[in-house]
């Protein structure tokens, strides 16, 4: 057919094609040419013949009837001339034969119409031999096309079949029959009834659960799962069904059929009956005997309702279904197989996509995995479910942390318990947790809770390592909940033995016992129970797998005792420090293994930290902060059984005795080994010997000591490869330094032991600075030991490179040893050549800053001083030489030209002094006759500063006296008569003595002008000092004008001493020239010569100065504080000083007279008898003398008060 007739054809048409129904449908089979059988054939078949003959014909028809169509009734007339053969008289083999023919018959001329198929299944209904059985089922196959038709029989094949099927069964031919059966419930299930439905059932149920043949019972299934899919199922068979699934399900041959089979079933209206007869095949204790049945009634609730392949028509909760699961394992408490198949349903029930469950879910599957848990191990398949079930548990407890678990957690819990010895790590975990939880809500009994959990879990059997430790932890983190006493009572000493557990586990447990023993309120007698647990883990010995509860013991003792020095009990802290000490002495003595640095590293940053006050209280130092804390009951024995503290303190207070530590300490430095404990050590000595208190009551043998530091530091490589990688030998010398105080308790042969060490640091860089502090030191304390070293430290002093690094040490060295008179006064030409070749290189202002060139020329000028007068020629020649070496020509173009003069001025300072000082104890400036002094004796002062380096100080004669004749005193106007004979030279003589040599009289007389002084003061001005008042040193101010520095004239003054009687009457000649301080001039301007005030002015009035004048002193006086800087910013500053324009006045302007008119603005520090000074102004001699200086050239006048200072310093 073509397309287009295709499109044209219409539906109805297509649809008849479709079932050949059409007029251009052709059949499917070849319709064959029917075949008329002649009448011969069928008068041979006729029962008038013989047997045989007749057996011939039907065998000829067989084939016939196979190859061709006969004609319509040939079957019958067949059937009619043939059936008398059936006759059990004729014999098996003919019966058989006429059988067959039939079955042939039957099978290949098919009719459904025909009425021979109706004469057929009365014939098979007839047929009652067993013999005949086989022939008859192939009759009834090829009557009923195997089941498929059942035309002109449909009533009676139903009950036919159910009566004859446990025959056919029985015979073993359930083969043959269970196809057919199948095919007549799908082709003909309007046909049968409930009975016979039943009885198929019934006999397809008993032969799948009797026969051994694989194929019947698929057959068998087949059958049923035909009868359940055609919806021919009732109630009443579910009795027969279910069981019959449940039996087959468990075995692997049948167990995709059993399951398609109730799976169709539990699709059915009947499915939630059929959970229903599940649940009670499962609660049946009658089937306790039944595994196998228990097995898939199991299997098939967890299947449908959970399984990835559940039915989903099913509405059935988890709990109403747990239960029976239950009751299951607990009927087949025997069979491993049944827990089994209930810990395969649990598994679903837990997986992933399972449903969520409620609280009285949870309660019955923790009953049922209770169940799952108790199962012995040693039967077949224990192992497997153990395992099952251990998951199963596992997976409840991540719920439990998930938030969806809605039981009972201490019901949960309680079966983690049982099976704790089987739990894995993780689960025994949050067992410990949960039971902590627990115990914190009834503090009371919390301790008591806690022991029951160290007794269970603390054993290694119980749990792993990691159960144990995180149970330590949490009874460390808890330990608050009760009271020391109890916690130290109910749990730790019976629980907690250190010694008997597993490494990890046992510095755990030391950590814990050190906790609580930090607690205030534990008691001494459970204090002494745990520090002796302590001890134990001190005393024992130590090995690889033991070093962390020796490293957690140490460091716990030590934390116990900063802590009980601090603020706790006295006799914790005495009792842990001994612990500390005797372990410590107990590795060094043995010693010390490598693998316990660690330890002793905690041992000894502990031990040189103690420290004590001056009420002798024992404290410890903050190595961080340097902060130093004393315990108010805790203080040290100064011999043993002898307190040093108060007799009279209090019953609480506890003595320690130092001896003990600081013996382990100095062994721990005799025999280590390990480079960071060495250095350790070293680091804190320092600050310990310091502590004098320390030493003294701890009995330290300074000598082995300084053995052991002279043995060390003159060249021990292998000890210093050791500690070369922690600060090297430079440590050494701190301890060195730190023992230089003990002077008195040191026998003859330390203190040199001590001094070569220091020198030996003076080789070391590091440790230069402080090994020259340590000597300076040492040149004031251990005189003799020094003396005989000196010379060769000098010799080394002289090697060392000047730097800025080492120069204040050096210097301060060489300050201090001057002060010792006995170590230099046997010194040789050389050795004092070696101090100024020490001293001079720090004399350049280039190289080093303003202090240390200060102090060097200072030290030079002191040394040089000191020195012989028959060695300062020679010496003299050297440091000239040597100070000049420092301004050669190529180092003076690169230094800046500010630095260049003062460097030559410095050395011209120094040349000045040399020269002065080199032939004599005192410089060769004359002194002022005794007429100059006589006359300068009441005189008034001034200084300027020129530019350059140049001080000129100018002094006039004057009189402090208070006017009476003429304008002159008692005293000024007998001298000022002309005398009528000269004065004598005794006379003259005697106004030159000191003041400690005058009369009795005069001195009355003087006190008396003092105290007239001083009642004439107002209140805010300070009294004059009076000669007897003032000490002035006469040798300063004639070095001052040569040498204008003050702080080199205030050297000079000091050192350049002569005889105490010379000293004294210049002095005594000087008093009356000094300056009062902050003097002002009380004179007037005018153009004359100065006048002298009148007599009868008032005592109290005072008198107008200058105003151009007054200006000048004060911005000196502001210049002048200044004076801390450099020597060289000084002198460019006063040089260099502006002063007004207004201040230059012609000289004529600048002669003062007295003015009797009131000065109200005048200084408050004017002095009552200046205002009543007269005299020549010295202000009016300098500008006579330096009238040549100009704006450019500017002189700087001085203020009294600090010119006179710098002359002579308090």
């Amino acid at each position: 057919m073509s397309k287009n007739a295709k499109d044209k054809e219409k539906p109805l048409e297509r649809i008849k094609s479709l079932f050949g129904l059409g007029k251009a449908s052709s059949p499917a089979v070849p319709r064959l040419e029917e075949h008329a059988i002649d009448l011969e054939t069928l008068k041979e078949l006729g029962s008038d013949n013989p047997v045989a003959q007749r057996l011939k014909v039907i065998k000829e028809l067989t084939e016939v009837v196979r190859t061709r169509r006969l004609a319509q009734g040939s079957g019958e007339t067949l059937y009619s001339l043939t059936c008398d053969l059936l006759n059990p008289a004729h014999g098996t083999e003919t019966r058989h034969a006429v059988l067959n023919f039939y079955c042939t018959l039957l099978r290949f001329q098919r009719d459904p119409g025909d009425i021979t198929r109706a004469h057929c299944f009365n014939l098979v209904l007839g047929l009652g031999l067993p013999e005949d059985l086989p022939l008859r089922l192939e009759l009834v196959r090829a009557l009923t096309d195997n089941g498929k038709c059942l035309n002109l029989f449909e009533e009676q094949a139903g009950a036919f079949l159910v009566k004859w099927m446990p025959e056919v069964l029985s015979a073993g031919r359930a083969q043959d029959l269970l196809p057919l059966l199948v095919n007549v419930v799908r082709f003909n299930a309007a046909f049968l009834d409930r009975s016979t439905i039943m009885g198929f059932v019934q006999n397809a149920c008993i032969l799948c659960c009797r026969t051994n043949s694989e194929l019947d019972v698929k057959l068998g299934l087949e059958l049923l799962d035909s009868v359940v899919g055609y919806g021919l199922v009732s109630a009443e068979l579910l009795g027969h069904v279910v069981p019959t699934a449940c039996r087959t399900v468990v075995v692997a041959p049948f167990s995709e059929l059993s399951w398609r089979l109730m799976r169709n079933l539990l699709g059915t209206h009947l499915g939630h009956r059929t959970i229903g007869c599940l649940c009670r095949v499962l609660e049946d204790r009658t089937n306790a005997c039944d595994p196998t049945l228990l097995k898939g009634a199991m299997f098939f609730v967890g299947a449908a309702l959970w399984s990835p392949r559940a039915v989903g028509s099913l509405q059935y909760r988890a709990a109403g279904v747990l239960p029976s699961l239950g009751r299951g394992v607990a009927n087949g408490s025997a069979y491993p197989s049944v827990a089994y198949e209930a810990a395969v349903c649990l598994q679903w029930l837990l997986g992933p996509d399972g449903p969520p469950l409620g609280p009285v879910a949870w309660d019955a599957l923790l009953d049922l995995l209770g169940s799952l848990l108790t199962f012995p191990q040693g039967q077949p398949g224990g192992r497997q479910l153990q395992q099952m079930a251990h998951e199963l548990l596992t997976r409840v407890e991540v719920s439990h942390d998930q938030g969806t678990f809605q039981g009972d957690a201490t019901r949960l819990f309680e079966l983690v318990d049982q099976a704790a010895p089987l739990r894995p790590e993780a689960s025994l975990l949050r067992l410990v947790e949960f039971r902590a939880r627990q115990a914190e809500l009834c503090p009371l009994h919390w301790a008591s809770q806690m022991a029951e959990l160290l007794e269970r879990f603390l054993e290694p059997e119980m749990g792993t390592l990691a159960v144990r430790l995180y149970l330590l932890d949490l009874l460390a983190s808890h330990r608050h909940l009760c009271q020391a006493d109890e916690l130290a009572e109910q749990v730790l000493l019976p629980h907690v033995s250190p010694l008997e557990m597993e490494p990890a586990v046992a510095a755990r447990a030391v950590r814990l016992l050190s906790d609580v023993l930090l607690r205030d309120d534990l008691s001494a007698q459970h204090t002494t129970d745990l520090l002796d647990r302590l001890g134990k883990v001190l005393a024992r010995g130590w090995q690889a797998d033991e070093l962390l509860a020796l490293e957690a013991a140490v460091e716990g003792l030590c934390r116990l005792f900063q802590a009980h020095v601090h603020d706790g009990q006295p006799s914790t802290a005495v009792a842990a420090l001994q612990l500390l000490a005797q372990h410590l002495s107990k590795q060094c003595k043995e010693g010390p293994p490598p693998e316990l640095a660690p330890v002793r590293l905690r041992l000894v940053q502990t031990l040189v930290a103690l420290r004590t006050s001056p009420l002798y209280q024992v404290g410890l130092c903050d190595p961080a902060t340097g902060r130093v804390t004393f315990s108010g009951q805790l203080t040290c024995t100064f011999r043993e059984g002898s307190p040093c503290g108060n007799a009279g303190s209090t019953a609480a207070t506890q003595q320690l005795c130092f001896r003990e530590p600081l013996e382990a300490l100095l062994c721990c430095l005799r025999e280590e080994t390990d480079g960071a404990v060495l250095s350790a050590l070293l680091r804190g000595l320092p600050g310990l010997l310091r502590d004098r208190a320390v030493v003294l009551c701890g009995q330290l043998s300074l000598r082995r000591l300084s053995s052991w530091l002279i043995s060390h530091a003159a060249g021990d490589r292998k000890w210093l490869d050791k500690v070369r990688n922690h600060g090297g030998e430079a440590l050494l010398y701190p301890v060195a330094s730190a023992l230089v105080l003990y002077r008195s308790e040191r026998d003859a042969q330390s203190p040199r032991w001590l001094l070569q060490v220091l020198e030996l640091g003076l080789m070391c860089k590091p440790a230069v600075a402080l090994c020259l502090r340590a000597l300076a030191l040492a040149a004031l304390e251990l005189h003799l030991a020094m003396a005989k070293l000196l010379p060769g430290l000098l010799q080394r002093l002289a090697q060392l490179s000047p730097t800025m690094a080492i120069a204040l040490p050096v210097l301060e060295f060489l300050a201090c040893l001057i002060r010792v008179p006995q170590l230099y006064a046997s010194f040789t030409p050389d050795e004092y050549r070696r101090v100024f070749a020490i001293a001079l290189p720090y004399t350049n202002p280039a190289r080093f800053n303003d202090v240390v060139v200060a102090l060097a020329h200072h030290l030079v000028a002191l040394w040089f001083l000191k020195c012989r007068v028959a060695f300062r020629k020679d010496l003299a020649p050297f440091i000239m030489k040597t100070l000049r070496s420092q301004l050669e020509p190529a180092e003076e173009e690169r230094r800046d030209a500010s630095m260049v003069r003062l460097q030559e001025e410095l050395l011209a300072t120094l040349g000045d002094l040399v020269a002065q000082c080199s032939f004599g104890s005192c410089g060769s400036q004359p002194r002022r006759s005794g007429a100059a002094l006589f006359l300068l004796e009441q005189g008034r002062a001034q200084s300027w500063l020129l530019p350059g380096h140049r001080l000129v100080t100018i002094t006039t004669s004057g009189c402090a006296g208070r006017p009476a004749r003429l304008g002159l005193c008692d005293r000024c106007a007998l001298f000022c008569q002309e005398p009528v004979a000269p004065v004598p030279r005794e006379e003259l003589a005697m106004h030159q003595e000191p003041p400690q040599q005058q009369p009795q009289q005069q001195q009355q007389q003087r006190r008396r002008h003092q105290s007239e002084a001083m009642g004439r003061t107002s209140g805010q001005r300070h009294p004059p000092a009076t000669q007897d008042d003032l000490s002035l040193a006469r040798r300063g101010w004639d070095l001052l004008q040569d040498f204008p520095l003050p702080d080199v004239a205030a050297i000079f003054r000091c050192h350049n001493l002569v005889d105490a009687q010379d000293e004294a009457a210049s002095r005594g000649a000087n008093t009356g020239e000094r300056p009062s301080l902050g003097e002002r001039s009380p004179l007037r301007r005018t153009n004359s010569s100065p006048e002298v005030p009148a007599q009868d002015l008032p005592r109290c009035d005072r008198y107008d100065s200058i105003p151009e004048e007054s200006q000048l002193p004060r911005q000196a006086a502001a210049a002048w504080d200044s004076r801390g800087q450099s020597a060289r910013r000084s002198l460019e500053g006063w040089s260099h000083a502006e002063v007004p324009a207004s201040s230059y006045r012609d000289r004529g302007h600048t002669v003062s007279g007295v003015s009797p008119a009131s000065d109200s603005g005048s200084m408050a520090t004017t002095s009552y008898v200046d205002l009543y000074r007269s005299g020549m102004n010295p202000r009016f001699v300098f500008l006579h003398l330096f009238r040549s200086l100009g704006q450019s050239e500017r002189a700087l006048p001085l203020p009294e008060s600090d010119v006179w200072c710098s002359m002579w310093p308090p």
